[in-house]
């Protein structure tokens, strides 16, 4: 029998973290999923959450993924030969919220800006707001924000993953926040 790899030692702390905070009330896990990518021995995971008080308000989610390539399993497993490519064990982290509502190009700037002081500058947000109408005239409308750190998680940051899923309830609360206000 192997040893965990550094992907699912994350996964299994990250699933703790998060749970952590359903058990006390405070979310309340919506989804989680876990894809292996055989064409590309990839894997991915992730579970996504609402603040429990605000389940049905404006049903604002967040997601946070982990993401592994076979580069980084071939790093851990094969630790001679991923030496001398430059590449290391991990998984790369990414955070996911969705808003069931439009916004304008003011709002994301607010938005980002809000998100910004609650993850850090050295963080990339990107806004992607969208209007779907079909032919019999039914439209929703949704935005999605993604955080992405842009680098690699190692087990020597595993303790990062619990603050992670902290500052992803104050930025459900602060996003509640704001949908709440009038615009």
């Amino acid at each position: 029998m192997t040893d965990p790899t550094a992907f699912e030692n994350m996964k299994i702390v990250l699933e703790g973290a998060v749970y952590d905070l359903d058990f006390a009330g405070t979310v309340t896990v919506k989804n989680r999923s876990e894809m292996i990518n055989l064409a590309s021995l990839s894997r991915q995971y992730e579970l996504e959450m609402v603040l429990k008080e605000k389940e049905n308000l404006n049903q604002i989610s967040a997601a946070i993924r982990l993401k592994a390539a076979l580069k980084n399993l071939t790093a851990e497993l094969l630790p001679g030969i991923s030496a001398s490519t430059g590449d290391f064990a991990g998984c790369h982290a990414e955070i996911k919220f969705n808003l069931n509502l439009a916004i304008q190009e003011t709002d994301a700037a607010e938005l980002l800006g809000m998100l910004e002081e609650l993850w850090g500058k050295d963080r990339r947000i990107v806004c992607t707001s969208r209007k779907i109408q079909d032919n019999h005239g039914l439209a929703s409308e949704s935005t999605e924000i993604h955080v992405f750190f842009d680098r690699l998680l190692t087990e020597e940051q595993i303790n990062d993953l619990q603050p992670m899923a902290s500052c992803c309830v104050h930025s459900l609360e602060a996003l509640e926040h704001w949908a709440n206000e009038e615009r």
